[in-house]
């Protein structure tokens, strides 16, 4: 093997180890890309959930005031409120399945337990109320 050949094949060697360091660079940039944007997609989801109880409960103040303020109207305005109950409840199950940690999950229960005893104090007021 002549020296010109030797040369060339190293060359060879050196590019073909290029190719393949870049392409796994490309895989790897891609991989992290992926796992960034699935993380963002995730927590923002996560917020505008937030968001949705946020106004749900505001909903139910509204709807309890309705029934405080107009009780020929206490059926519309109570089935108003469990449809908000029942829509904060969707929204926290789908924060449950949401969330990719431990931690993450717990304070999503919190918030359940929260949501619970408001809503049985809701419910304690309206009995008085029908009384």
């Amino acid at each position: 093997m002549t020296i010109g050949k030797k040369i060339i094949g190293g060359y060879a060697l050196v590019l073909t180890l290029l190719a393949v360091v870049t392409i796994g660079a490309f895989y790897s940039l891609g991989m992290i890309k992926a796992t960034y944007d699935r993380f963002l997609d995730v927590n923002e989801r996560l917020a505008e959930s937030a968001s949705e109880i946020r106004s749900e409960v505001g909903n139910q103040v509204a709807h309890y005031r309705g029934m405080l303020l107009y009780p020929e109207l206490e059926k519309q305005f109570a089935g108003n409120l469990q449809a908000d109950w029942n829509r904060i409840k969707d929204t926290i199950e789908l924060m449950r399945r949401l969330v990719p940690a431990a931690d993450g999950l717990a304070r999503v229960n919190e918030i359940a337990g929260l949501q619970e005893k408001y809503e049985q104090s809701h419910q304690r007021v309206l009995e008085l109320v029908q009384q």
